[in-house]
């Protein structure tokens, strides 16, 4: 048996396995308790309509961070039922990189699979595509599938599929839906679902109330002032404590884990907070080694030093190119190619300085963990530093939140025009958020834990000539009219 024929056995006892390991998938996740997810919700009603029409051929691609819960929504997809009628495949480029093929090697494997060429097909075709950053030439390949087909869905998957779409073709034909972290009512449903496997089936678990997320965002976001702003929150009160009374845990606590761990779906079968942090610093250094080192070519030295690079930026707010190229011993140039790496494998955020949307850009970047659980990992990790012990990195935790929550409802909205931006001037606001991204519509929003003061919030609102100011924090729902200071307690803005 030659070289190519034994490639291809291989492929086809994958594909003859695939719906087993989808079932293995389904298993070790939250998908029998009865948890999805607002990213599977997306991708589950682009699937249902592609079902309804099987002529209109779908191309979705998902990305995000390692660890947050993409394969899970795959399996999740693939058993939907709405798929019955179709000849599904699933696929992990990360093993057919392992048997040695190419991605044409995946095509012809999938015909001889079928029995057919896609062209030949009378029913549906749904392909499903786990980590397929790992094949080079990934989306052109999976392009002509596309083109050559007009009853194909595809759903693939990626830690860093953006970095690859560099083909304005590919790029026409696919659908975008990425991943984020975990936002918080979807950490309660995941938390209780964990908590209850083997009780009663009948446990329910504290579901989302319909609508509000929206109304929450509106009236904070896009309110005439911070009167008009309160009056809107405080209309709502009630539904907004019906959903604190559902959940059967100490708030406190619910908060400082949600902070620390819980943005990651993974960690919830994870004993303790050590043994997650571990486990954290392990696939940021699987990140670290298969996809930021993708993204550019840096010498071993440069690699050497993104680990300490990433600790600077947990454990300071240093951001500046300069004085992190002065600290590593790494030009400013490389510094900016490898943030930017890290930006694109959605190991950080970037939030750019006052005016840059407008291009006015004289001041660095600030860069914030996608995922505060990284953060948190990458300062405990050894018990050097803990939000338990150290006050300013817990405010670096609430900034990262809200920074996740801005990106997951403005930055990578379709169609966005919003701008979130940061006051670059000294005791300044951590964020201004203009919507629509016009000035006039900008606020100022400024995060921290038993905030007494609405100082930096007022001086960045008074700068930009913002509409009001927001600060979110702990205690009541408060309005400083005189000020025209809007007080937002978590209890309020995690549930956007």
């Amino acid at each position: 048996m030659n070289e190519e024929s034994t490639t291809n056995s291989l492929l086809l006892d994958m594909l003859r396995g695939g719906a087993n390991t989808v079932r293995d998938v389904r298993e070790a996740s939250t998908f029998n308790a009865g948890v999805t997810r607002r990213g599977f919700i997306v991708v589950q009603k682009s699937g249902r309509d592609f079902m309804s029409q099987p002529n209109a051929k779908t191309w979705i691609t998902m990305p995000g961070l390692r660890g947050i819960g993409k394969t899970t929504i795959l399996a999740q997809l693939y058993g939907d039922s709405a798929f019955d009628g179709a000849f599904k495949i699933y696929a992990s480029f990360d093993r057919i990189k392992t048997i040695g093929a190419t991605i044409q090697d995946f095509i012809t494997a999938c015909e001889d699979f079928m029995g057919a060429t896609f062209e030949e097909q009378t029913q549906p075709v749904a392909l499903f595509l786990d980590e397929v950053q790992y094949l080079d030439d990934w989306a052109v390949g999976l392009k002509t599938v596309h083109d050559r087909s007009h009853k194909i869905f595809i759903f693939s998957t990626g830690s860093s599929a953006l970095n690859i779409i560099s083909d304005a073709n590919v790029a026409r034909r696919m659908d975008i839906v990425k991943l984020h972290p975990l936002c918080f009512t979807e950490y309660v449903l995941i938390r209780q679902a964990h908590d209850n496997r083997g009780k009663a089936q009948d446990l329910r678990l504290t579901m989302p109330i319909p609508g509000l997320a929206n109304t929450i965002r509106d009236a904070i976001f896009a309110s005439r002032n911070a009167a008009d702003a309160y009056e809107k929150l405080y209309s709502i009160r009630g539904q907004v404590n019906q959903y604190w009374a559902s959940i059967p845990y100490q708030r406190n606590a619910l908060f400082g884990e949600y902070l620390s761990t819980g943005t990651l779906p993974f960690t919830f079968d994870i004993p303790n907070q050590s043994l997650i942090w571990e486990r954290i610093n392990r696939i940021l250094s699987e990140s670290l080694d298969r996809d930021v080192t993708s993204y550019a070519r840096f010498d071993v030295e440069t690699i050497s030093s993104i680990p300490q690079l990433l600790f600077l930026l947990a454990s300071s707010s240093e951001t500046s190119t300069l004085n992190l190229s002065r600290k590593l011993n790494i030009n400013q140039r490389t510094i900016r190619s490898v943030l930017e790496a890290l930006e694109k494998t959605e190991i950080i955020t970037a939030i750019q300085p006052k005016g840059a949307a407008h291009g006015k850009i004289g001041k660095a970047n600030k860069y914030l963990f996608t995922s505060p659980a990284m953060r948190a990992a990458l300062c405990g990790f050894g018990g050097v530093i803990t939000p338990e012990n150290d006050s300013s990195l817990r405010g670096k935790l609430l900034e990262d939140i809200v920074g996740l929550y801005l990106k997951r409802m403005f930055l990578d909205a379709p169609l966005t025009r919003a701008i979130v931006e940061y006051d670059t001037t000294k005791g300044g606001a951590d964020f201004i958020v203009s919507r629509d991204g016009t000035k006039t519509n900008s606020i100022s929003l400024e995060v921290g834990a038993n905030k007494t003061s609405a100082k930096q919030a007022i001086q960045t609102m008074a700068g930009i000539n913002g509409k009001y100011a927001v600060v979110v924090t702990s205690g009541q729902l408060r309005l400083d009219a005189t000020n025209n200071v809007l007080w937002v307690p978590f209890e309020y803005f995690f549930l956007m």
